[in-house]
Order: C-alpha cells, then structure tokens, then sequence
C-alpha cells in the first residue's frame, strides 16, 4: 500500500504517515511493516520473518526432561515411600534438581534437602547436568553436615543416570541410597 501511493507524497515518511492514520497505526509502526516486507522479499538486509520465528523455536526449545534413567542400571530400593519426613537430622536428604530459565539461557540447579529440617543442606548450579554436579552438591552436603554415622542416613533421589552413577555411591560411603 505504502509503495502504491509513495509517489503521491513527498517522501515515503510522508507516505506511511497519511496511511497509518488511515488504517489506525502509528507511522513508525508501518515503517516497521514495510521494513520486514522488504526483508521478507530480499529487497533488505535483515532476519526474516521465517527466520525470527525459526529463531524464537529455537531459543524456547523443546520441554527440558531433567530425569532420564537408565533401565539397565541398578537402581537403589526406594526406602522413603514418599513421607519425606525424618525423626532426626541427618536422616533423610532428598535430592534432585531443575531447570531454571535465565536471560543468559537454561542452568540447572541440583538440591539436598534435609527430610527432618527441611532445609537445603547443599546446591549447585550448572549449565550441564551432568553427574559432577549432582556431586558437588551432595558433598557441599557431606561437608557442611558432616553426618557422622553416614550408615544411618538415607539418600533419596529420583532414578537419574546422575544419581545412580559410581560417584554418587562412592561419595555416601556406607550410606543407603
């Protein structure tokens, strides 16, 4: 439309500005119409419509699935049968961990919570989930609670690879997880 009547008018600012006040826009909102028009047609540098919605897909991505189990590992029996509570500090730590959505993209954030103070007792975040993580956290744990009969104390997690790996085991020594 704007290319239609450009000649009508002295410039084509003057062109978008009658327009839009037809059509109920603002000027600037027009140009920026017929800017993504020319970019879309390769009459102008710039990212496409199809290319912005392509980019937009992208950046939100596909749901994040933070569990991904093994069925061939060994798993740990599930001791808790979910009442996550505890008699005694100590007891029970309850682990996992999330995605969490920032400006700079996704981290995740791993999580130990005593099951009797119910209170993060060790954390870490990372932009990979990898087993290292989950690590540092539970020895963040181990070093600032330094439960001194590791026997007694349950460890629950939810049945991720990072979970149930060698480390993990090693780290909770005599500890049931």
């Amino acid at each position: 439309m704007v290319r239609e009547h450009q000649d009508e008018h002295e410039s084509q600012w003057a062109a978008m500005g009658a327009i839009a006040a037809k059509i109920g826009c603002t000027a600037e909102t027009l140009r920026r119409w017929v800017r993504q028009a020319e970019q879309d047609n390769g009459e102008r540098a710039g990212v496409t419509s199809a290319e912005r919605e392509r980019i937009k897909a992208l950046e939100r991505g596909k749901p994040v699935k933070t569990t991904v189990s093994n069925p061939a590992a060994a798993c740990p029996q599930d001791r808790v049968n979910r009442p996550f509570t505890a008699v005694r500090p100590n007891a029970l730590w309850v682990s996992d961990f999330t995605d969490v959505s920032t400006a700079q993209g996704f981290v995740y954030v791993a999580f130990i919570i005593d099951g009797f103070a119910r209170y993060i007792v060790g954390w870490k975040v990372s932009r990979s989930a990898c087993t290292d993580f989950v690590l540092d956290a539970l020895e963040q744990a181990l070093c600032a609670r330094q439960p001194f009969d590791r026997s007694g104390l349950i460890h629950h997690s939810d049945r991720g690879v990072q979970y149930v790996s060698i480390p993990v085991y090693r780290a909770l020594g005599q500890g049931r997880h």
